[in-house]
């Protein structure tokens, strides 16, 4: 009769589990919907005063039903942890990292990255006009007008490149995007720079 009573219960205790997890998995998608909507929108996934209200609740609630606040407490940073990362996930992966409660979490340094294409920007196109003055007016001045004519060309199209790549890239946190336009923009500006230079050097060669 004993055993009759402990595996009603037992089974009872399995049907309660299920519906735990039920509603674990309620929450995640929740959590999931909310990580969409704050990467549309450029917003960051992590908020610790909203962490924090979430963590007085679990204290409060496992006080008003008779439970130890701390080990709920736990339990919340838990499930927290699980939403986190489902969020994060959403953004994709992360260039520069932020921490809060212990936790490291990631988010694209746009900024960072846009200071970064101005400066390649600016510094190729300048390195390369001087290149191009001085293979077109000091080693050969009776060509230096078509040196400069051949070279305006790529040199434009590398400004353009870096531009377009500082233009394009999102305030927000999507980490996939940011990726694939400093991909584009460092391969393509990177290729017109190589064709660049090799004119330059076929040049400077022939008026040796």
């Amino acid at each position: 009769m004993s055993d009759e009573y402990l595996e009603e219960k037992r089974n009872a205790i399995a049907e309660t589990d299920k519906e735990i997890i039920a509603l674990l998995r309620k929450r995640l998608d929740l959590a999931q919907e909310i990580g969409h909507y704050k990467a549309e929108h450029g917003m960051e996934v992590r908020d610790p005063n909203v962490e924090k209200r979430v963590v007085d609740r679990y204290r409060y609630l496992a006080a008003e039903y008779g439970m130890d606040p701390d080990r709920l407490e736990l339990i919340c940073r838990t499930i927290m942890k699980e939403s986190i990362e489902k969020e994060t996930a959403i953004g994709g992966a992360s260039v520069t990292k932020t921490q809060h409660s212990g936790t490291e979490t990631e988010k694209p340094d746009v900024a960072g990255d846009r200071k970064t294409m101005l400066v390649t920007g600016v510094l190729s196109v300048t390195v390369l006009l001087v290149l191009s003055l001085v293979a077109g007016f000091v080693l050969d001045p009776d060509k230096g007008l078509n040196i400069m004519l051949l070279t305006a060309a790529p040199m434009a199209l590398i400004a353009l490149c870096f531009y377009l790549g500082y233009k394009d890239l999102p305030t927000g946190g999507n980490a996939d995007e940011v990726r694939w336009i400093k991909k584009r923009t460092f391969i393509f500006g990177g290729l017109m720079i190589g064709i660049t230079v090799l004119v330059l050097a076929l040049l400077i060669l022939r008026s040796l």
